[in-house]
């Protein structure tokens, strides 16, 4: 699965203040905070990522389109790259499907990946199995099924800052997809850095920055 696509599993944002500087905000808290939730982004949003994969290192821009509306019947907010769209439930942050510029679904999940699980606490662990389908080859994997757990809470640093995050890692179980690692900022409300690894090919992306109106 290339960049584009395995980047949109796990998506996210980042609360920028407007005159303080990201770096170092919110690091050096020595227990993880109780009961955390998510929270839908506001539309208009945007992040930039930095992406590093056996394909060399590049960037992206990820703006919230629309604040949450219906996708079958599911509460959604959609994501843009400028390319493709992602479809996220509002509820808990776990991708549904990805849509072209023409707003058909390519990709989807059913029910979605169940990479998060709400509240998080170093620890809690939980088994996600959806139907992943690529709709433009007509293919489908069914189950795909992970294993995640929350492993630890501690200091990371990206280009975006250094923060205090949760370490969340998903390891297959039905198929040979990728092991993913999530750093996810309970302060910020998101992720800032997802790494996946098969055999010798590894994926990195971290947040370079975000804003918010």
């Amino acid at each position: 699965m290339g960049m584009s696509k395995w980047l949109c599993h796990g998506r996210w944002w980042l609360i920028l203040w407007t005159f303080l500087p990201l770096m170092g905000v919110v690091a050096g808290e020595t227990e993880p905070p109780e009961r955390v939730m998510f929270e839908a982004p506001r539309v208009g949003t945007q992040t930039v990522w930095r992406l590093v994969d056996q394909s060399g290192e590049r960037s992206v821009t990820h703006t919230v389109l629309d604040d949450v509306s219906d996708f079958d019947g599911r509460p959604v907010f959609r994501e843009s790259n400028g390319r493709v769209t992602q479809v996220f439930n509002a509820v808990n942050n776990n991708w549904i499907a990805t849509l072209d510029n023409r707003g058909e679904v390519t990709l989807s999940a059913e029910p979605d990946t169940g990479t998060y699980n709400w509240p998080l606490w170093v620890g809690k662990q939980w088994l996600a199995s959806y139907r992943y389908t690529d709709h433009e080859q007509q293919k489908s994997i069914n189950p795909v099924v992970r294993n995640w757990k929350v492993v630890a809470y501690e200091s990371v640093t990206v280009p975006a800052g250094t923060f205090d995050a949760f370490v969340i890692e998903g390891t297959p179980v039905s198929d040979q997809s990728w092991k993913r690692s999530l750093w996810f900022v309970p302060q910020l409300g998101t992720h800032v850095r997802h790494v996946q690894q098969r055999a010798e090919q590894t994926a990195v992306a971290e947040l370079i920055l975000i804003t918010r109106p």
